[in-house]
């Protein structure tokens, strides 16, 4: 799944996982929650408090394969529509804004 430069998140939700090594100095998005993975057993337990379970959630990590477990476990946690961004933050910045940096 593909999101848009200057796309609103009126509707959905999106989620940042960063990877272990890297920082949200490094690279984010505007309007995206982060959810580090390092600290997974604090945010991990009350997700749904968090974030709306009935709204589209698009979760991105660094290139695609983290954000993806990670969208399989929200679905187990009861949130209805999930989608992994392919390609992760390398490929948002590469084909839709250049001025964010990769890592």
């Amino acid at each position: 799944m593909g999101l848009n430069k200057g796309q609103s998140n009126q509707w959905f939700l999106i989620v940042f996982l960063f990877c272990f090594t890297c920082s949200r100095a490094t690279a984010s998005l505007p309007g995206f929650k982060v959810f580090p993975l390092r600290q997974f057993g604090t945010w991990a337990p009350d997700i749904t408090s968090k974030l709306n379970p009935e709204k589209d959630t698009f979760v991105l990590c660094k290139v695609g394969g983290r954000s993806m477990q990670v969208a399989n476990w929200l679905q187990s946690q009861g949130f209805k529509s999930v989608y992994n961004v392919a390609g992760g933050i390398q490929a948002y910045s590469l084909k839709v804004d250049p001025s964010i940096p990769t890592y």
